[in-house]
């Protein structure tokens, strides 16, 4: 059987009934169908069953069933069983025009006995529902044995207006006309945790008489009592309510008749956290204690009058205190509204008056606001800002008809300032303007002030639906600012204090926002990007790392319509100059460093779903690379101009092409040490001499496996013994290892490693004096590092220098053949030099002042100072043209004395990518030049 209703088709395709019937006898009806069945047994008149049951009720229950009308029909015996099961009538509901009601796997059985006024059916219903109720798990049992009836109902849950509630029980028996009931349930809002009432509901020449007495009643974490004595008479148009009063000792609801045409509702000294359960707003808890009354007129006669008034002495949004709060509500007999709110705390006030009219359908009201505290966003957008401050004024109108209001308003902020988390760093606003709309907050024009007092201009504001959805669409643009100013231990991914020129968007909902920075940066840049980080326990704001397998798993439906991803998507394009220092640090314990200038073009993603990724190519100017090795070596390589970081995504995978300089002194004795034995006596003496050596570094690989060589030279060697040397290095570049042996040899030992057997080699001798050379590097190194960290930190907030870099050196100036070196691990030189930059003069110039302990030398002469100084000043604005002067008094390694010496000189610098770009510029810089003295010359 097919059935089409408008779009929908109902098909049936089984339904059979089987009927056996004797009169006197047993009959039998079975009835079957794809949607459920049916079976009556016994002796039984289909047309007199529901009559009879009527009459039984009202033969038992005289009072309550007084106004039903029964003919006096004599029926015959009634007298069977009833099995039913029906396991989904949605179709046939709808079929019927009840398309509200939905029933699945009904069962229900029970009997009929007429002759002895009994009936009695027991259901089990495994979901039901009607519009916004649900009702899952349903027992119904009722029946009458005479004048004696029951019916019991228990639920195991149920979704009333969206929220659930916990199974409930309910349990009535009649006994001729008088009802006792009882209600159980448990936790139907968070601050009503059991109820457990029990009543009785008896005849009265008004109506009825309802008594409530309490057997258990447990809200807000105390236990509560009904009055004794209570009672509630109701009739037609008639109330009367008398003592009908629940307290705990200290609270009360007390609930009156008005005139016996109304009724009264009056909350004393409530905390108002109650509500919090009923509004279900998660960001924003209410709470402070007061009273709440209603009124409610004419409930009877169709022009009903409402009153409500809620007053707080001390109220609070997450614990914070706003002061009084007064509401008063009113609705008239025409169904017009009127509200009236007031918050107030000393200087901080909100008024607001709303009046609806029922005959134009318009809404007129207005809401003022004065010194109101800025940091309520937080409650709104609970995680990424923080350190809110300020105060706000706002004056708002708002008109229309309810399903079309319009607000036009305007707001003003004072003495602001908020943190974004995600960024580390605040900004402060005062005296600012916003436009306020139906749908959006506007801050265009508005001026930020970062944290050295840098302006920047917001341009947006904030998108909304009658203050409900919020979503951001605003950016900022500034010249010069600070945008991140994070820790290590706040984002371990990359972190520091950038500032430059910054265009930053925010875009999307609070709960999912969109971040995009581009920056140019400036002087004062320094940023940390870490080969090794873990994410374990970081939870930064708007940031949450979860597992990808389980994000991308395979969900529900319900999952699907419940999941939601939250947290910040982050888009940076920096544009890196030299002006900005950048640290790779490999490991931060042992110092294991590059850290330098460059320029470059960045692209950082951080997405809400977890992924982290860099893109783009850094080069590098200048820097410093502190090469560690075993946890005891390090030594500071001077990084080549010219070197290379790529990104292609994975952070730590970059691609490294970086070459680094280390200078040290060491005799070539060892190294030559087969090329001296035929050479003259004056050639052995200058191997013996300690002579300049440059390591080279080259670092390849990636961030995460780095490549490292080593190469070697001797710049200033001549003659003979440059021969030799340039010998050596052919042969030792033929073989890395050996090339390797050596390099590692002056960086450990500070000295070369034998390559042949020598007869009047005193090795162990050279090994005490290169182990304390380079143990006395390793802490010269790491003392600096701490000094100048503790200098800077000191001087912080000085108006006079502006950085300060602390060096300390030790070393042992033994030789190798020398035949009295001592054995100790005593230095025999210690060296202190501070170089100072100053604010003035927009930190162009700096001083160098330092000295030289000397305790032994090679030269025979010991316990003497060696002072010296450096003055350098940049004559201009691109840092490119400097002026330099130095002295020193030290002792000359070829007259054997102290000499004073001095010099004064100019330097410049500027970057080409070839020799026909440096002088292509030459040419531009020279015709520049003559064109502006020809300029001159014309006007004289």
């Amino acid at each position: 059987l097919v059935i089409q209703t408008d779009s929908i088709v109902h098909r049936i395709d089984t339904f059979s009934v089987y009927a056996f019937n004797v009169p006197g006898q047993k009959s039998k009806l079975d009835i079957f169908s794809d949607f459920g069945a049916a079976k009556i047994e016994g002796t039984y008149n289909l047309n007199d069953v529901i009559p009879q049951v009527k009459s039984i009720l009202k033969r038992n229950y005289p009072y309550h069933t007084r106004n039903w009308s029964i003919d006096d029909k004599e029926y015959e015996e009634n007298k069977f069983v009833l099995n039913l099961r029906i396991d989904n009538l949605n179709n046939i509901l709808q079929l019927a025009g009840i398309e509200d009601l939905a029933v699945k796997n009904l069962r229900a059985k029970g009997n009929v006995d007429s002759s002895r006024d009994n009936f009695n059916l027991d259901t089990d219903i495994e979901y039901f529902s009607y519009k916004d109720f649900e009702f899952h798990e349903a027992d119904l049992i009722l029946g009458n044995r005479n004048d004696i009836g029951f019916m019991v109902l228990n639920i195991d849950s149920s979704i009333v207006a969206g929220r659930k509630i916990e199974p409930l029980f309910v349990e009535t028996d009649l006994n001729a006309d008088t009802i006792s009931f009882e209600l159980n349930t448990e936790d139907i809002f968070d601050s009503l945790q059991v109820v457990d009432v029990r009543g009785s509901l008896t005849p009265h020449p008004r109506g009825y008489v309802l008594n409530v007495k309490d057997n258990e009643w447990e809200m807000l974490g105390e236990k509560w009592n009904f009055y004794s004595g209570n009672e509630v008479i109701i009739g037609d148009k008639f109330l009367d309510i008398r003592d009908l009063v629940i307290t705990d000792g200290y609270r009360e609801i007390e609930i009156q008749d008005i005139k016996n045409n109304g009724i009264s509702l009056a909350l004393k000294r409530f905390n108002f956290l109650i509500i919090n359960g009923i509004i279900d707003y998660d960001k924003i808890d209410f709470s402070g204690e007061g009273d709440l009354r209603v009124r409610v007129e004419n409930i009877f006669e169709g022009d009903t009058y409402l009153q409500a008034n809620a007053y707080i002495d001390d109220f609070r949004l997450n614990e914070e205190r706003y002061g009084v709060l007064d509401l008063n509500f009113d609705k008239g007999a025409d169904n017009s509204y009127k509200a009236l709110l007031s918050i107030a705390k000393e200087e901080q006030t909100v008024k607001a008056n709303f009046v609806y009219d029922a005959q134009t359908n318009q809404v007129n009201g207005s809401v003022r606001g004065r010194s109101f505290p800025l940091d309520i966003f937080e409650f709104i957008i609970q995680n990424g800002i923080s350190e809110t401050k300020g105060v706000g004024d706002v004056d708002a109108e708002i008109y229309g008809p309810p399903d079309d209001l319009k607000i036009d308003g305007e707001g003003t902020f004072k003495d602001g300032g908020v943190k974004i988390d995600y960024l580390g760093t605040s900004f402060f606003f005062d005296d600012q303007k916003m436009t306020i709309s139906e749908n959006f907050l506007d801050l265009t024009g508005g001026i930020l002030t970062d944290i050295e007092g840098n302006e920047g201009v917001m341009t947006g504001g904030l998108r909304h639906k009658l203050f409900k959805d919020f979503r951001l669409d605003v950016s900022m643009q500034a010249d010069e600012a600070v945008i991140i100013n994070t820790t290590k231990e706040e984002n371990p991914i990359y972190y520091g204090y950038g500032k430059g020129k910054v265009d930053v968007e925010f875009r999307g909902s609070f709960d999912a926002t969109d971040m995009k920075i581009k920056a140019t940066t400036a002087p004062g840049t320094l940023l940390n990007i870490p080969v090794e980080y873990t994410t374990t326990g970081y939870d930064q704001s708007f940031i949450k790392f979860v597992n990808k397998e389980e994000l991308l798993a395979p969900r529900s439906q319900e999952e699907v319509d419940e999941f939601k991803i939250e947290g910040l998507n982050v888009e940076m394009e920096l544009n890196m100059t030299e002006d900005a220092d950048v640290r790779i640090i490999f490991n931060e314990r042992l110092g294991d460093i590059i850290q330098g200038n460059g320029r470059g073009f960045m692209q950082i993603y951080a997405r809400r779903t977890g992924e982290f990724e860099i893109f783009g190519d850094y080069e590098v100017e200048s820097g410093e690379y502190l090469f560690t090795a075993w946890g005891v070596v390090a030594k500071p390589f001077i990084v080549r101009e010219g070197g290379r970081i790529k990104w292609t995504g994975d952070p730590i995978n970059a691609t490294l092409d970086i070459k680094a300089d280390y200078q040290v002194r060491a005799p070539l004795s060892l190294f030559l040490d087969e090329f001296l034995q035929t050479a003259t006596n004056d050639v052995q003496i200058e191997a013996r001499t300690k002579q300049d050596i440059n390591l080279q570094l080259l670092l390849g690989g990636t961030l995460y496996n780095p490549i490292v060589k080593f190469d070697l030279n001797f710049p200033n060697l001549q003659g003979e013994l440059k021969t030799y040397a340039d010998s050596k290095l052919r042969t030792l570049r033929t073989n890395e290892i050996a090339l390797n042996s050596q390099v590692l040899g002056l960086i450990v030992f500070n000295s070369f490693l034998p390559t042949v057997n020598s007869s009047d080699l005193n090795f162990s001798n050279e090994a005490v004096v290169t182990a304390a050379n380079t143990l006395s590097e390793f802490v010269s190194s790491q003392l600096s590092i701490y000094l100048t960290g503790l200098l800077q930190e000191a001087l912080t907030d000085n108006s006079l220098i502006a950085d300060i870099d602390f060096e300390i050196g030790m070393r042992k100036n033994s030789t190798l053949y020398a035949p009295d070196t001592e054995t100790d691990l005593l230095p025999d030189e210690i060296e202190v030099h501070v170089t100072n930059q100053f604010r003035f003069l927009d930190q162009r110039l700096s001083l160098g002042l330092g000295a030289n302990y000397i305790a032994d030398s090679p030269f025979g002469v010991s316990n003497y100072y060696v002072p010296d100084f450096v003055i350098e000043y940049f004559l201009t604005n691109d840092r490119q043209l400097k002026l330099r002067m130095y002295g020193r008094y030290d002792y000359d390694q070829v007259v054997i004395a102290r000499r004073q010496r001095y010099g004064l000189g100019i330097g410049y610098r500027k970057e080409f990518g070839s020799l026909t770009d440096f002088i292509e510029d030459i040419k531009k810089t020279a015709e520049s030049i003559a064109e502006k003295e020809s300029l001159q010359q014309q006007r004289q």
